[in-house]
């Protein structure tokens, strides 16, 4: 790991906040703000099932577009997992993801209360900082950054689950009503979904309806992405 150079990228950071508070930082020094202030404006028009994987690299050309009247093309991500996910896939994709990374923190806490032995506690109470401090520290760098760390995200989740279930903590709905509420709710993110995919494949937000209502220059009937040619495909990217 290079320290000198996360060193002077940490100071000139807390010079440019001294100076000029978080929206120095977003706007000033990097191209966080603009990014940010997309994605959501993106997640705005369609937030019952996103643009698709990676739909965030495809559409920011499009938006820009439209707002700026210029060609511009995605050189960073959203640099925000909850933004990527919503982007992606939908706000109801998104509160599943939310019940998947943050359910085993509560299970953990609950189990807690149930172990008596001191290392067992330590580590319990370490993974379950960590993670909640991990949580914070995905609104500004996405894991998908660094593959191999998804892996040992993964095991420490699995890790807390296991706790809780070792000590009688499960995740399980008793109650009927509540059942049948957890189904509805299922069924109504699976309908929602594939409602919002239908609008931006074939629907209003496709590229065909769009290109045209829109005025797009390249008549592509795709959109603005940048076209390479690889080895065995052809295929669009950021």
């Amino acid at each position: 790991m290079n320290t000198k150079f996360f060193a002077r990228r940490f100071i000139t950071a807390w010079y440019i906040f001294s100076d000029g508070g978080f929206e120095g930082l977003l706007f000033r020094a990097g191209h966080r703000g603009p990014m940010l202030l997309l994605g959501l404006a993106l997640l705005i028009k369609a937030p019952l099932a996103g643009w698709g994987p990676g739909g965030f690299y495809r559409e920011y050309p499009n938006e820009v577009y439209v707002q700026s009247g210029e060609i511009k093309h995605a050189y960073d991500s959203v640099l925000n997992h909850y933004l990527m996910i919503a982007g992606d896939l939908g706000l109801p994709a998104l509160i599943l993801n939310l019940v998947l990374i943050i359910s085993p923190l509560i299970i953990a806490a609950l189990a807690l209360r149930n172990i008596s032995e001191v290392k067992r506690r330590l580590i319990l109470s370490t993974l379950m900082v960590g993670n909640f401090i991990f949580l914070i520290m995905i609104a500004f760098i996405p894991p998908s950054y660094f593959p191999g760390l998804l892996w040992a995200w993964t095991a420490q989740l699995a890790y807390l689950v296991l706790e809780g279930e070792r000590n009688g903590v499960l995740f399980r709905i008793r109650s009927r009503a509540c059942r049948r509420a957890f189904v509805f709710f299922l069924c109504m993110a699976l309908l929602l979904s594939t409602a919002g995919s239908y609008q931006t494949t074939f629907g209003p937000k496709s590229y065909s309806v769009r290109e045209k209502r829109e005025g797009w220059p390249l008549r592509s009937g795709e959109n603005h992405a940048v076209k390479r040619q690889f080895t065995k495909a052809l295929i669009r990217a950021e």
